[in-house]
């Protein structure tokens, strides 16, 4: 069985997928989870502003697993 739960983890490295994605690998206790959400204060132009090599600050990242 899964249990989904919410935690505020920070960024360990990101990548960007050959269709442009925004790729990236979190760490809570040494373990990798997928990133399933982001909320950025509506700002939509996360994944733009990573290809051009900018970052924005993440508010809040949600990781669930």
């Amino acid at each position: 069985s899964s249990r989904a739960s919410s935690q505020t983890v920070s960024l360990q490295r990101t990548s960007i997928d050959s269709s442009g994605s925004l790729g990236s690998l979190y760490d809570i206790n040494q373990d990798h989870v997928r990133l399933e959400r982001i909320n950025i204060n509506n700002d939509q132009r996360l994944s733009q502003s990573y290809r051009t090599g900018q970052c924005h600050n993440l508010t809040f990242l949600w990781v669930t697993f």
